[in-house]
């Protein structure tokens, strides 16, 4: 039987929640997404030459003819909105043309703004870097459209270095379409640690009931995940902690208010997916 742990809150800032160390966990919360809800990936480029003319809107061509639109920009530096080939030089060092106004300029460097927003992350001693056991993340990332992809990650445990994620990481496409905009869904989140460090048979998967939907479906799913308990004692050793949201997100143009109306916590198989 799921234990319900909270009812209907904002997600502002990240919200850490404890229970009994398990191996197993299942967890689901049910996820409201607003009607302005708008995942932005924004492309910087440093541009010589006169951009007064250039606004938001603008339509952009790169170099290799990859396409973009302005966001925003200040008296040098252009901000893209979801520029094709964003993380390529090729396309967006050199001569790039304002369709719009029919004028060419040069950009001098590019780089890619974070597009990651953290959903939901589990762990046993303590996150990430910080902790001897694993950790598990998942993160929205942008899809192109406004909507938001969904990505899966781990780290093993016993790090040294910071930001020791990334083992395995794959994703979900359309988590959050532009359909889903003012309506809720809920999303199941599985984490079976292996059976040893080192020992790749951990089970790290998300179900998910988007509205009107009768029923879950598996959206993501690793059977190989190297997530066991450390070599060396350290209590407690199996999961039991994490958060919903985070402090380090991309963020949004406008007040952007997602909403969780319920988490439910169980170390068993949850009836909806028997």
């Amino acid at each position: 039987m799921m234990q319900q742990y909270l009812q209907m809150i904002p997600v502002i800032l990240r919200i850490r929640f404890t229970h009994p160390p398990a191996a197993e966990t299942w967890q689901k919360i049910r996820l409201f997404i607003p009607a302005n809800f708008f995942h932005r990936q924004i492309t910087v480029v440093e541009v010589s030459g006169d951009i007064s003319s250039w606004v938001s809107g603008d339509s952009i061509i790169g170099v290799d003819g990859s396409t973009a639109t302005i966001h925003s920009k200040s008296t040098s530096v252009v901000f893209l909105l979801f520029a094709e080939n964003a993380y390529s030089n090729s396309s967006w060092v050199g001569s790039i043309t304002n369709t719009t106004r029919s004028q060419t300029r040069t950009s001098t460097s590019r780089y890619v703004e974070a597009d990651n927003n953290k959903l939901f992350t589990k762990w046993a001693d303590d996150y990430s870097s910080s902790g001897a056991g694993p950790t598990i993340v998942w993160e929205f990332r942008a899809s192109g459209d406004g909507g938001s992809i969904l990505g899966q990650q781990y780290s093993a445990g016993a790090y040294t270095n910071t930001g020791a994620h990334g083992r395995d990481q794959i994703f979900a496409n359309d988590l959050i379409t532009p359909a889903d905009f003012g309506a809720w869904m809920e999303l199941i989140f599985h984490v079976k640690m292996s059976s040893a460090r080192g020992v790749r048979d951990g089970v790290i998967g998300v179900y998910q009931k988007k509205s009107g939907a009768s029923v879950f479906t598996k959206i993501l799913e690793q059977t190989e995940a190297d997530i066991g308990a450390p070599v060396e004692a350290v209590t407690p050793t199996q999961l039991s902690q994490g958060y919903f949201s985070g402090y380090s997100n991309s963020g949004y143009d406008v007040q952007t208010s997602l909403y969780v109306s319920q988490f439910w916590h169980s170390n068993t198989l949850p009836e909806e997916l028997a």
